[in-house]
C-alpha cells in the first residue's frame, strides 16, 4: 500500500468507527469561517519521457535506433509554505466545507544525467533534464465529523501550479534542446485533522497528492539541414504534500 492509500485508509477508517462518539452537543463547534498559515515538506513524483520523433523514425534508425527513448522519475524533497481561508457548516455531528489555498514550493531544479553508449562505441548520446515546481494551489471541498477538541477529514478537488522542464540530448557535438514553463490545471485528494487550542485557534496537520498531468515540448536539432531529426519531451507532475497549519476561527 502506497503513502497515498495509506493515509486515506487510516482517515476514513477513524472518521466512521468514531462517528458515533460524535453525538455530544458541545463537541460541535468547527462551523464558520477560518483563516491560516501553513508549513511542510514535498516529495516530487515526476516523471520525464523522452523520446525520438521526425527523422529519428525513419528505416535508417530502425529497428535498433540508438537515440533510444528514455525515460526518469524525479524523487527529490522539498518545502512549502502557504496560507488558506476556509469555511465550514456542521449537519448535526458532521461537518462539510471548501477551502482554497495557495502555496510557495521549494522544489527546484531536479538535476538528471545519463550517457548512453552506442554499440558501436564511436558515439554516445547524454541526456540532462530539470523539473521545477515554483507554486501551487488548491480549491477543495471537505468533509468529516467534528469532536470537541479536534475533527477528521477527508477532502478533494481542482489544484492548480506553476511547472517548469527542460531537457538537453547531446550526440558528442550535437544538440537537441527543449523547454516549457506554464501554469497547469489538476486534481488533488487527502485528508486530515484539526486540533482545538482554544475557541479561537487550531492547528491542522494534512496530506495530500496532487497531479498537474503534464506539459509537453519538443527539442529540436541545432544542426543546418536536419531540422526534422527531434525529440519529443513529455513531463507528468505529481507531488506529494505533508503540512502543518495554524488557523484562526471566526
Amino acid at each position: 500500500m502506497n503513502l497515498r492509500s495509506l493515509v486515506l485508509s487510516l482517515v476514513l477508517g477513524s472518521t466512521f468507527l468514531i462517528a458515533e462518539e460524535a453525538k455530544d452537543e458541545n463537541s460541535l463547534r468547527w462551523k464558520g469561517f477560518n483563516l491560516g498559515m501553513n508549513i511542510g515538506g514535498l516529495i516530487n513524483d515526476s516523471k520525464m519521457h523522452i523520446t525520438p520523433i521526425g527523422g529519428f523514425l525513419e528505416p535508417a534508425f530502425l529497428p535498433n535506433n540508438p537515440y533510444r527513448t528514455h525515460s526518469h522519475t524525479f524523487k527529490n524533497i522539498g518545502l512549502t509554505t502557504g496560507a488558506q481561508l476556509g469555511y465550514n457548516y456542521q449537519i448535526s455531528y458532521f461537518i462539510i466545507g471548501l477551502e482554497t489555498d495557495f502555496n510557495y514550493s521549494s522544489l527546484k531544479y531536479c538535476h538528471f544525467k545519463k550517457l548512453v553508449e552506442f554499440d558501436d562505441g564511436d558515439q554516445s548520446i547524454s541526456f540532462t533534464e530539470k523539473h521545477k515546481i515554483n507554486w501551487f494551489g488548491t480549491v477543495r471541498p471537505r468533509i468529516g465529523v467534528g469532536f470537541k477538541s479536534f475533527d477528521l477529514y477527508v477532502t478533494g478537488g481542482f489544484a492548480y501550479g506553476h511547472i517548469k522542464g527542460r531537457s538537453l540530448i547531446t550526440n558528442n557535438a550535437d544538440f537537441y534542446a527543449g523547454s516549457e514553463s506554464k501554469v497547469k490545471t489538476g486534481w488533488t485528494v487527502g485528508g486530515g485533522s484539526d486540533i482545538s487550542l482554544n475557541d479561537t485557534w487550531s492547528l491542522k496537520l494534512e496530506y495530500l497528492f496532487l497531479d498537474f498531468k503534464k506539459i509537453s515540448f519538443t527539442n529540436p536539432t541545432d544542426i543546418a539541414g536536419y531540422e526534422s531529426y527531434k525529440f519529443g519531451t513529455k513531463v507528468k507532475t505529481k507531488m506529494h504534500c505533508i503540512r502543518l497549519g495554524i488557523n484562526k476561527m471566526f
